[in-house]
């Protein structure tokens, strides 16, 4: 798919510091239970009507052969357009999914029941455990994963004052943004005409998704642009209380 347009000059992007949160690049896909492989209605298999562990795991069955070609696949490309060797590919398939251990990066395949609508399956995608962003933007990576991803989270390891947050971002007024929030201050939505996602804030993350997927890169610096606007990473790092206005 084609990655939607570039970030433009209005932003300052700052080299991110060595302690910025890696961010976990993530794509998700939905499936109903008899369109996956291992459906066979001869064998009595049925739709599920509910959400539970039986359910469940019996949707995880019925994908098993599907996250076997796509681990493969994945394992293809991480040796051809990324260089990795055999020894240097950890390959665990479990129950629930799949995942490959890369020197640079986690690739995780997770298999739930969708909750939404228990006929269904969403099978999840992450890239995580990142040790160096440089490898995510890299053109070996976008061969790989091309423009696959539904969006990035940021995760800072403690709670985010998201009321604390808006004001001070209300009181720096970073041009191109817009703030959407409700009353309570619970969570904050940020975004701008630049940019083909919107930026979602809650205590414990902050999480970047687009109206089709992306590549990496775009992700990468719309997230540098969105922390930027917020006061950087150590603004949501502060504990509650820091940025609020005198009374």
């Amino acid at each position: 798919m084609v990655a939607g347009p570039r970030l433009t000059t209005e932003f300052v992007m700052p080299a991110p510091s060595p302690a910025s949160p890696l961010p976990v690049l993530w794509r998700e896909t939905f499936r109903r239970a008899d369109a996956l492989p291992g459906f066979d209605r001869r064998r009595g298999h049925r739709v599920p009507d509910s959400v539970s562990s039986g359910a469940t795991a019996f949707v995880r069955r019925l994908a098993a052969e599907e996250v076997k070609q796509e681990i493969e696949a994945c394992h293809a490309a991480l040796r051809t357009k990324l260089g990795y060797k055999r020894r240097q590919l950890r390959v665990t398939v479990q129950a629930e999914g799949a995942s490959i251990i890369t020197p640079d990066f986690e690739f995780h395949l997770v298999v739930e029941q969708d909750p939404g609508d228990p006929g269904g399956a969403c099978l999840r995608r992450t890239i995580q455990g990142v040790r160096t962003r440089a490898i995510l933007a890299s053109p070996a990576f976008a061969q790989a994963f091309g423009s696959g991803f539904d969006g990035l989270d940021l995760t800072v390891g403690q709670h985010i004052d998201v009321a604390g947050l808006i004001d001070a971002i209300e009181t720096r007024e970073p041009p191109g943004w817009t703030l959407d929030y409700g009353y309570e201050a619970k969570s904050l939505t940020l975004t701008s005409p630049q940019l083909p996602l919107a930026v979602h804030v809650t205590p414990a993350r902050v999480r970047l998704v687009g109206e089709r997927p992306q590549g990496a890169p775009l992700l990468l610096e719309a997230a540098d642009a969105a922390v930027s606007a917020m006061g950087g990473h150590e603004a949501l790092r502060t504990e509650p209380g820091r940025f609020r206005r005198n009374s």
